[in-house]
């Protein structure tokens, strides 16, 4: 068994779980949890919008890290090293990605949901 390969799918587990409550617009403004940047603490419907967007984003590159996470647990390890030796960092990339595109994300004029 490789554990690069099942860390990859319990950071996936992990990241569904902690992004569904955020799409799904459960999380009110907090001190802790949620995407916390000025744009998203003016006013409550910019909370909302924008921890909705970052959940997509999120959820949407989930599915990289746990497809990568299943294919190290069930044969990458045949692959030569150099790939082998680039997975522990996707899930950084893939993490990233959301992030920026949140960071840098503006809700149009009359768009209440992303």
């Amino acid at each position: 068994m490789n554990a690069v390969g099942l860390v990859h799918l319990v950071v996936t587990a992990l990241l569904v779980a902690v992004c569904l409550p955020l799409k799904r617009r459960r999380i009110a403004r907090n001190h802790w949890y949620g995407v916390r940047i000025p744009a998203s603490l003016a006013s409550d419907e910019a909370w909302y919008a924008y921890n909705e967007y970052f959940a997509r984003r999120m959820l949407t590159w989930t599915v990289p890290i746990g497809l990568w996470g299943a294919a190290e647990l069930f044969g990458l390890d045949r692959v030569p090293p150099p790939w082998r030796h680039i997975a522990p960092f996707t899930v950084l990339v893939f993490l990233a990605i959301p992030v920026i595109q949140t960071v840098f994300w503006r809700p149009t004029s009359g768009q209440s949901r992303p």
